[in-house]
């Protein structure tokens, strides 16, 4: 599910418009399209799949899975309500996810705890999330330095203060963590920035991102945090004279010192949400969505410099309809891959789009409708590329039905985005199949998946990896 709850109540509206206008095709115009239609490859597939795992299989609702890889080791951290309120669980495999040890509770106390993120570094292993145990919200940190095998006790890296923290975002590199959450201390939300220069041991004090005598917002939004080398950058939605725009800040030394906030998206008359970085070498790249001039698009601004600066607003999407909710990706130092929701190619339904850039987002390639023939609503799409090959995971409905019953779809490309294999469906189960989250790794040439299966009434978490799959 999107976290934004801009982007949410936009796009609810427009599919209420858009089911409204479905609903009076009649029975035999609807079969009549179905007929036209390619055989839909819901049921296919892929020879090189295992058997998926239940990986929380517990009483308890488990949500809003993340995954992280580093050689054999795989990590998954959940929100899971098994205990009666929200708990953060962790499950590790040693051997390339064919099996996994035992769940460990991370955060066990009486708060709720949501909204986790994981990071990894080599050995170490640092968690994230929001914490309401000293009865407003907190941001806790906790790190294992051995794989994952013990992790040291919590830490409060919000550092108790009277405002409500949440949203939390990580980064790493090296002896590097850098953490940014939104905070009401000061009577606004507000970015506030974190970091630790020797591995989690111990962190900086907390400063304020967000709010410069050169730029007072009103309601900062949806943090992201990307980082490389001894290079730091925080992108962010900030509400500033009635409407979002998309504000940056980067340290070139290792979150010691930042530059001051600039604008991204420059003052446009529309809302400027959704934002997401990625960075590789000398190169940064930030999109988001925009509703200038009059209908949601997907922009992007590029920088070759470290984020000195950034060339000009490019419109990624140029749709006939509304385009929602950017993911981005970076494929060694020039290959970029920009996903979205776009409601253009067929009246009552939402499809997912890619266009890719090999020469650091200078041009783009023609756009690829991912599953166009799939199902009609295509929602969480989530990308991962390795060498060549780019892998799109998203949850969708391949058959007409009320309530619609989600399944996990996944395409991929051999050629950087240029042509994709037909989809396949990944969840065979009889529940609805949301949130999908992917991880590639070059052992054993694995593509390793998790999602939310929902049945029953209620939801676990499911596991699957495809080895040589690229």
């Amino acid at each position: 599910m999107s976290l934004n709850n801009n982007n949410n109540n936009s796009k609810l509206l427009n599919l209420s418009q858009l089911l409204l206008s479905f609903l009076v095709i009649t029975s035999s115009a609807f079969f009549t399209l179905a007929n036209l239609m390619p055989p839909s490859p819901a049921d296919a597939q892929p020879s090189t799949t295992s058997n998926s795992q239940n990986l929380s299989n517990n009483p308890g609702y488990s949500t809003d899975a993340q995954i992280a890889i580093n050689q054999n080791n795989v990590y998954v951290v959940w929100s899971d309500a098994t205990t009666g309120n929200g708990d953060i669980y962790f499950k590790r495999s040693v051997d390339n996810g064919t099996s996994f040890g035992s769940t460990e509770n991370l955060s066990n106390n009486p708060g709720n705890s949501t909204d986790a993120q994981i990071a990894i570094n080599q050995n170490n292993v640092y968690v994230v999330w929001s914490d309401a145990s000293t009865g407003n919200g907190d941001i806790y940190f906790k790190r294992s330095v051995d794989n994952g095998t013990t992790f040291d006790e919590i830490e409060n890296v919000s550092t108790n203060n009277t405002g409500s923290s949440s949203f939390p975002q990580i980064s790493t590199v090296g002896s590097n963590i850098y953490v940014a959450w939104i905070d009401t201390t000061t009577g606004n939300n507000e970015v506030f920035f974190r970091h630790s220069n020797n591995t989690g041991e111990s962190f900086r004090g907390a400063r304020e991102l967000s709010k410069t005598l050169s730029v007072d917002g009103e309601y900062a939004m949806f943090p992201r945090v990307s980082a490389i080398g001894s290079n730091v950058y925080v992108v962010w939605q900030d509400k500033v004279s009635g409407n979002y725009e998309i504000f940056r800040r980067e340290s070139n030394d290792g979150g010691g010192e930042f530059s001051g906030v600039k604008n991204l998206s420059r003052n446009n008359t529309g809302d400027s949400i959704s934002p997401r970085i990625v960075s590789s070498g000398n190169n940064v790249y930030v999109a988001w969505t925009d509703n200038e001039p009059g209908k949601n698009e997907i922009f992007l601004r590029a920088s070759n410099d470290n984020a000195a600066t950034f060339g000009g607003i490019k419109n990624v999407s140029w749709s006939d309809g509304d385009s929602y909710d950017p993911k981005i990706a970076v494929v060694g130092n020039s290959s970029v891959y920009v996903l979205w929701e776009d409601s253009s190619f067929r009246g009552f339904t939402f499809d997912l789009v890619l266009r890719a850039s090999d020469n650091a987002a200078n041009t783009f390639q023609n756009k690829v409708n991912i599953g166009r023939y799939v199902g009609e609503i295509a929602d969480h799409g989530q990308i991962a590329g390795i060498g060549n090959n780019i892998f799109i995971i998203w949850s969708e409905a391949p058959r007409y039905s009320y309530p619609p019953t989600y399944k996990i779809f996944l395409e991929a490309s051999r050629d950087n985005g240029k042509s994709f294999d037909d989809a396949v469906n990944l969840s065979t189960g009889q529940g609805s199949s949301i949130e999908p989250k992917i991880a590639v790794s070059e052992n054993n040439r694995t593509v390793f998946v998790v999602w939310s299966e929902i049945t029953n009434g209620n939801s676990d978490l499911q596991f699957l990896k495809l080895e040589n799959f690229f």
